[in-house]
């Protein structure tokens, strides 16, 4: 398991949780900060960089949100270019204030 450094209590941080082949695999890995987490892994096509994120709830202040958001462009900004990215995590997201028919894809 790879967990941001600045984790002590394991609650709104990210992690990325794999198996021991898949650890075979894994080139780097760094914490940008306790909401990302890139890592890059090995492939004999071509490499890919997973970046793992857990983002700021509401509950968060504007400067917060800010922060992470700026942080995972300046992320996606040095990934390789030639990997396969995959950006993947909890965003957090919501559109709208209408969920109707939604409820089999969106948890709110």
């Amino acid at each position: 398991m790879i967990y941001a450094e600045d984790d002590s209590e394991h609650q709104r941080r990210v992690a990325i949780v794999m198996s021991q082949a898949t650890q075979k695999s894994l080139v780097e890995w760094r914490t940008v900060s306790r909401y990302i987490i890139p890592a890059q892994f090995y492939s004999c096509f071509k490499n890919t960089t997973v970046i793992q994120v857990y983002a700021p709830t509401n509950e968060s202040t504007h400067d917060e949100k800010d922060d992470f958001y700026d942080q995972l462009q300046d992320t996606c900004d040095t990934c390789s270019r030639h990997d396969v990215v995959i950006l993947m995590g909890d965003l957090n997201a919501k559109v709208g204030e209408d969920n109707e028919d939604m409820e089999g894809i969106m948890i709110g």
